[in-house]
């Protein structure tokens, strides 16, 4: 049985399900069985259905009338959407950061996980995979998260989550290539650097402009 350690067991349930979402032991598109869940947890169904809720408010799953919770599937229009906030953030988010004197700071950071990535290129294990995409969205949200505002944070703990799964879908069902995403991962830092607002938008903008 699966061991719950947070403060509510809505809180626990809803870490333990997003967990599961995040690491693909719940694929997209998969059902989400609130039986076997409470009898493999020990709870009633009362606090899984809320932190469904929850997870249906950050558009990780859905509802489908007669078959219940499943996880989301990534379709065009969610991709789409998805990329267009993440670009009105991060634009914002630079921004602030020249204007609150954070430049060297952010640079610091994306360096650390740009050369995580490139560590990533060539891997061709099974979990490669999972670990390229989180640090690809590290990177991005490094914009945001230079900021440790644990308020800013929380507010967009969803997005971030649901990010990491477009780009994850993109890296498992597309010809996504690794170096082509670390290539502009370095465009957008080079640009940082240089102090070149226009470039970094230009960037910013091409980086998050995929289609499915």
């Amino acid at each position: 049985m699966s061991t719950l350690k947070k403060t509510t067991m809505k809180e626990q349930v809803y870490d333990l399900i997003k967990g599961r979402i995040l690491d693909q032991t719940y694929g997209f598109g998969d059902k989400i069985n609130m039986l076997e869940l409470s009898q493999e947890l020990g709870v009633s169904n009362s606090p899984i259905r809320e932190a469904l809720s929850i997870l249906e408010s950050e558009h990780l799953i859905t509802f489908v009338p007669n078959a219940g919770p499943k996880v989301i599937q990534i379709d065009s229009k969610t991709f789409e959407e998805v990329q267009d906030t993440a670009k009105i953030l991060l634009l914002g988010s630079y921004e602030q950061c020249r204007e609150q004197g954070l430049i060297p700071d952010l640079i610091t950071e994306m360096e650390k996980h740009l050369a995580m990535q490139q560590g990533l290129i060539h891997d061709t294990s099974p979990e490669s995979g999972l670990s390229f995409a989180k640090i690809a969205i590290d990177f991005d949200v490094s914009l945001i998260k230079i900021f440790k505002n644990e308020t800013l944070e929380g507010l967009y703990a969803g997005f971030f989550n649901l990010l990491y799964l477009v780009v994850l879908y993109d890296h498992q069902h597309s010809d996504t290539d690794r170096a082509k995403n670390v290539a502009e991962h370095i465009r957008i830092l080079e640009a940082i650097k240089n102090g070149d607002p226009v470039k970094v938008k230009e960037e910013i903008i091409s980086h998050f402009s995929r289609n499915i």
